[in-house]
């Protein structure tokens, strides 16, 4: 009876420290993978990239959503300081920040109001930085991520639009660490 106790602890503090390694690493692995998949399609470290109408044949993710145009940015903060800048405009826009281990860090709207800025811009340091009145300086615990920005372009008039005010957006290399 001891030893089948003795196996069962066994047993379950194995499944539980294997259960934990899982869930402590896999974000870093899938996040990993998904920027090399993200490299191979030719996206380069600090600069946006507007991806193709999202159609059946070029689906890459899972349902992603055919009347959102999709620009993504990879960062590497071991090579400095990178600047994030999303173009606002008229119609639904999003920046989003994701760390090495898919944490969603922030997202900003990109649609103008009345009063509102012309860009968002952020910089993504490794260290801490101070903010100044244009720029927002956003501390990552971890150094590589992609920066997402989302818009609404459900037809061909808009999509066209989205590809004009895309040109604006910015994704930068600042400085060396």
């Amino acid at each position: 009876m001891i030893r089948t106790a003795i196996f069962m602890a066994l047993f379950a503090l194995s499944l539980g420290v294997g259960h934990g390694l899982v869930l402590w690493r896999a974000p870093s692995v899938f996040m990993t993978q998904a920027m090399e998949r993200i490299a191979e399609q030719g996206v380069g470290l600090h600069a946006f990239v507007l991806a193709p109408r999202a159609t059946p044949q070029s689906q890459s993710i899972v349902r992603p959503a055919p009347d959102l145009a999709y620009s993504v940015c990879r960062f590497d903060l071991s090579k400095g300081h990178v600047l994030a800048r999303g173009a606002v405009s008229d119609g639904y826009g999003s920046l989003a920040v994701f760390d090495g281990n898919t944490n969603n860090v922030v997202t900003l709207s990109l649609m103008a109001s009345d009063n509102g800025p012309r860009a968002v811009e952020l910089a993504l340091s490794g260290s801490s930085l101070a903010s100044s009145d244009d720029v927002v300086f956003i501390k990552l615990s971890s150094p590589r991520g992609l920066v997402l920005i989302r818009r609404l372009a459900p037809d061909e008039g808009t999509r066209q639009a989205v590809e004009a005010i895309s040109e604006l957006d910015e994704c930068k290399l600042l400085s060396a660490p």
